[in-house]
Parts: C-alpha cells; sequence; structure tokens
C-alpha cells in the first residue's frame, strides 16, 4: 500500500511538472505563429455577435467569466482552507491559501515573456489588462476546481467532479466566447493550473479517500 502511495505521488509530480514544461513549449509555438489559423477558426465561430452579446448566454458566460477573476477565486480559496484548517488538515489549507499566487505568477512570468496580442475579432465583452497567453483566469479556475475536487471526502467527489469539468469548460468557453483569449490561450492556462494542482494533489487528498 504505501509503495503505490508513492508511486502515485511521483506520477502526480511527474505530470505535474511535464504540463509546466509544457507552458513554454506550446508558447514558442504560437510565437512561430503555428497555431494562428487554429485560433482564428475557433474564435471566429464562438465569439458572441451582435444580439448574441447581450442574451442570456453572453450574461451566463460572463457570471462564470466573473467567478474566474482573482477577487472571487482568493474568496472561495479563503472559505475551503479555513474548513480544511478546521478540519485538522493544516497543509491542505495552506495550500489553498498558497497555490493561487503561485499559480498566478507563473502564468504572469510567460505573459511577460511572450507578450501575445488579445483577440481583436468584436470589442472585448470583458476587462482585459494583460496580454493574452496563457489565460489567467483559465489558470486560476482550473486550478480551484482541481483543488476542490482533491479535498472532496471520497463519497461526494464523483459530483463534485462533474461539476468542476462542467466549470472549467464554461471558463474556458466564456473568454473566448467573449473575445478576449484565444484558444491556445487556454490549454495554457489549463496547463498552469492542473500542473499545480498535480503537484499538490499528495497534501491535498482526504485520508479516508
Amino acid at each position: 500500500m504505501r509503495v503505490e502511495l508513492m508511486q502515485g505521488r511521483s506520477n502526480d509530480r511527474r505530470w505535474g511538472i511535464a504540463l509546466l514544461l509544457a507552458v513554454p513549449l506550446l508558447g514558442l509555438v504560437i510565437a512561430q505563429d503555428v497555431t494562428s489559423h487554429v485560433d482564428w477558426l475557433i474564435s471566429d465561430q464562438w465569439v458572441l455577435r451582435g444580439d448574441a452579446a447581450f442574451g442570456w448566454w453572453a450574461e451566463l458566460l460572463k457570471a462564470v467569466s466573473l467567478i474566474g477573476d482573482f477577487v472571487p477565486r482568493l474568496i472561495i480559496s479563503f472559505a475551503v482552507a479555513l474548513w480544511l484548517y478546521r478540519g485538522e488538515r493544516v497543509v491542505a489549507a495552506i495550500s489553498f491559501l498558497l497555490l493561487p499566487f503561485l499559480a498566478g505568477a507563473y502564468s504572469s512570468l510567460f505573459k511577460l515573456l511572450f507578450d501575445r496580442p488579445r483577440p481583436q475579432l468584436i470589442a472585448h465583452l470583458d476587462h482585459v489588462s494583460s496580454a493574452s497567453y496563457p489565460s489567467g483566469h483559465m489558470t486560476g479556475a482550473v486550478l480551484l476546481y482541481a483543488m476542490l475536487v482533491m479535498v472532496t471526502p471520497k463519497r461526494w467527489r464523483r459530483l463534485v467532479l462533474v461539476c468542476a469539468l462542467m466549470m472549467m469548460a464554461l471558463t474556458g468557453l466564456s473568454r473566448i466566447s467573449l473575445g478576449v483569449h484565444w484558444a491556445t490561450d487556454i490549454v495554457g492556462g489549463a496547463c498552469v493550473g492542473l500542473g499545480f494542482a498535480l503537484l499538490a494533489r499528495p497534501y491535498l487528498v482526504a485520508a479516508e479517500a
């Protein structure tokens, strides 16, 4: 049992590192203009134009995107950390408070290095203040939702996993549909978030899981 646990931790670490290393590699591919055609095709299909930018679907995507903002994510992380601390899972609680800043810094580093322009297919339907790659919203959302799955007791984990996957997908779709990110920005952000979550997984999974 102990050997299996050690192997599982080693696999998590390898996958986490691989995903984090994939971020600069994908950035280099993007910088060579390899993905521009695919990015444009996806955005052209999914961006909200005309009346669609003001309908219920647009409002739903804006709400999902709002949850992905740094402050709402930090509030959720703090609430979960408090629950974990009260359950005497101190290391997991610290992870929930620390990882958003580490993942955000890693994401911001490559925003500065690659300085990718935002899409200009439509007038942006959300405020933006930094470069496009990788998506900070997707980084934070994937990190938060993945960690929530990991700390959830086993009897509830399947339900939380389904909800988490749905929110991750909607977050990625919202950033493209609101005209503020390319699809490859979403992939890069997801790699950052999931990479950090996997590195922290041994400290997050409930003992009874």
